[in-house]
């Protein structure tokens, strides 16, 4: 009994692990099956500590952890800074490519403007016989206000950077949903490209608290003036 008890003991950490990758990958799916629904996922202490190292929001960096793995290309949009390649190389095991030719590409929330935007244009789309290969693009921002699945308005306004309202619309959304970000660049740029569904790229929006939203290649969106959500 003793041998067979051996072989059955736990792994109190790595099983702390395992139900952080799946809370976090549950909490990726809420966000792409509900497109403008703001989607909260609360920081792992271990990612709170690491994440200084990379540069990265803490969730950002869990959502590399979730969606990452040797079979995966990647990318981080920065200015000759290697330190998030670098870390999530090794930890994911993920190879790092050109963002051109990357499946996911991390966007950080010190790169803005005509950088950010460019870095959106070069995404691949994927191809009408391989879909699926479209890249996403992970996208931190300071400013990130929407609604919650219960209707009450949630995120975050560091106040940092210039404001725009969105109107989605599309599969997984009832009527129209509005969402607020400081990311207009990736925004107008994700408008300039001519992805024909079913081609295209998903972005996921994260700011520093944990708040996710989803804009999924199947989402109509606009730019509106009105801030009343």
């Amino acid at each position: 009994m003793s041998g067979n008890e051996d072989v059955f003991q736990r792994d109190a950490a790595e099983d702390a692990r395992a139900f952080e990758l799946q809370r976090t990958f549950r909490a990726l799916l809420a966000c792409m099956a509900r497109p403008g629904e703001v989607v909260c996922l609360e920081a792992s202490e271990a990612a709170a500590l690491e994440a200084p190292e990379t540069g990265l929001f803490p969730g950002t960096l869990m959502l590399a952890d979730a969606l990452l793995d040797a079979g995966t290309t990647f990318a981080v949009a920065t200015d000759e800074d290697d330190r998030a390649t670098d870390f999530i190389a090794r930890r994911t095991h993920a190879v790092a490519a050109p963002a051109e030719r990357a499946a996911y590409v991390l966007v950080p929330e010190a790169m803005r403007g005509e950088r950010a935007a460019q870095s959106i244009a070069m995404l691949f789309p994927g191809t009408l016989e391989e879909p699926h290969r479209g890249a996403t693009a992970i996208v931190e921002c300071s400013v990130l206000l929407g609604h919650a699945a219960d209707g009450s308005r949630v995120g975050s306004a560091a106040h940092a950077h210039a404001k725009s309202c969105w109107e989605l619309s599309g599969p997984g959304i009832e009527d129209t949903s509005r969402i607020v970000l400081d990311r207009a660049d990736v925004m107008f740029a994700r408008q300039d490209r001519s992805d024909e569904f079913p081609c295209g790229i998903d972005i996921v929006f994260a700011d520093g608290f944990g708040h996710m939203v989803a804009v999924p290649r199947s989402s109509a969106c606009k730019e509106v003036e009105s801030w009343d959500m």
